[in-house]
């Protein structure tokens, strides 16, 4: 039986061969029919479910779908090429841009430019301006068509990418409902340090309500994550 991968291991801040974060086995490869059937580059997603749940000891991005493909974007990789100056052992970042879609059905693939990264930055995320996951690197077509070197794609997060991700056990709505718990317990934290020294009711009054929002805010995030 063909198999994509096998024994795959996350490792979270990988550089030069180090591992200062640790290593995370996956227990499980999730992907779309129409990519691991079909090969279709429109769904060229991956996801690795890992046995040891990583948000709470290292933080998350939040990932966004059907979002406008115009935007700005910071596209992250382990290109192995151009070699020199890549070697597939260092974390790369580009600055790219919004240039064209690629395919004229739906989902597509977003092209970037310009970013110079290509075999070895695949899985790569595209981080937009606000800090959320919008895409992954896919493809280049350097090799093949000198012109469009520079240019990088990656497939739209629509529908179908988020059906994978709920699959996966994912919720887009997971990392910002705890970072808004957390400042929420920040915040409670604060105005009881207060209220200690200043016993008035507009102090009671502002922690009684910063204490409402934190429930309001644990509630949401048990209910998403």
């Amino acid at each position: 039986m063909q198999q994509w991968s096998v024994n795959l291991i996350f490792i979270p801040a990988y550089r030069d061969g180090a591992a200062p974060l640790g290593a995370y086995p996956a227990t499980s490869l999730l992907s779309t029919d129409e990519w691991t059937k079909s090969g279709d580059l429109s769904y060229d997603v991956g996801i690795a479910q890992l046995g040891t749940p990583l948000e709470d000891q290292l933080g998350a991005r939040g990932i966004v779908f059907n979002k406008p493909p115009k935007s700005n974007y910071q596209i992250f990789g382990y290109p192995g090429l151009p070699n020199p100056p890549y070697n597939g052992e260092r974390l790369v970042a580009c600055d790219a841009s919004f240039y064209s879609l690629q395919y004229t059905g739906h989902p597509f693939s977003t092209v970037a430019y310009p970013c110079d990264m290509q075999e070895g930055s695949s899985g790569g995320g595209w981080v937009t301006p606000a800090g959320d996951v919008a895409s992954v690197v896919s493809h280049g077509s350097c090799e093949f068509d000198p012109a469009t070197c520079g240019q990088i794609a990656g497939p739209y997060f629509g529908d179908a990418i988020k059906a994978l991700y709920n699959k996966a056990g994912g919720s887009a709505e997971c990392p910002p409902a705890r970072l808004a718990a957390k400042k929420a317990a920040k915040h409670v934290k604060k105005d009881k340090k207060l209220a200690r020294h200043h016993s008035s009711r507009k102090v009671a009054k502002r922690l009684k309500k910063a204490s409402t929002k934190l429930k309001r805010a644990k509630s949401k995030r048990d209910g998403v994550c």
